[in-house]
């Protein structure tokens, strides 16, 4: 299973620097309180927004229905895009770095 982590680069409602573990559970990110990773003070991300899917060839990003949609190195997601070490994942206004 692979792993890696999520470093915001920024962002209206988390810390530039702080990094976010990815292992074997999926991780959620949104607006609302219910996800691993809540960014309510970003007005532009949706309540649920975007998942991080370990998968036996990587980790994966998925958009779960978000108005404004998710971003892979300024392009929208239009089906789950498995990640590579420097790609940059755009959530509402907040832009993350995948590491591994």
């Amino acid at each position: 299973m692979q792993t890696g982590r999520l470093v915001v680069l920024s962002s209206p409602a988390l810390r530039e620097g702080e990094a976010h573990e990815l292992d074997s559970s999926s991780v959620t990110i949104g607006r609302g309180p219910q996800n691993d990773v809540p960014i309510e003070a970003d007005q532009f991300a949706s309540a649920d927004h975007a998942r991080f899917e370990p998968r036996q060839d990587g980790i994966y990003v998925l958009d779960v229905g978000s108005t404004n949609g998710t971003f892979v190195n300024g392009s929208r997601l239009v089906e789950p895009h498995r990640l590579r070490p420097g790609d940059v994942v755009r959530v509402g206004e907040t832009d993350f770095r995948f590491e591994r």
